[in-house]
């Protein structure tokens, strides 16, 4: 077996133990996890990075504000 599909093999194995694990745990719990206020989102974002906002009707309001009070 070469060095390539030894290692395809093990990224293989890893998706596969994340996808059983992913299985595992209710959407719900997954999406309250990824949950965020403003605040710490905003934290993310450091002086000199560059924001792209869509125009579109899905802009995110309250973060906009937040981002336009610091």
């Amino acid at each position: 077996m070469s060095v390539v599909s030894s290692q395809m093999s093990v990224v293989s194995s890893q998706m596969s133990v994340a996808s059983s694990q992913m299985q595992s745990v209710p959407w719900q719990e997954r999406y309250a996890d990824k949950l965020k206020t403003a605040q710490v989102a905003l934290r993310a974002i450091r002086r000199g990075d560059h924001i792209f906002i869509g125009s579109g009707a899905a802009s995110p309001q309250l973060l906009i504000e937040e981002m336009a009070r610091r």
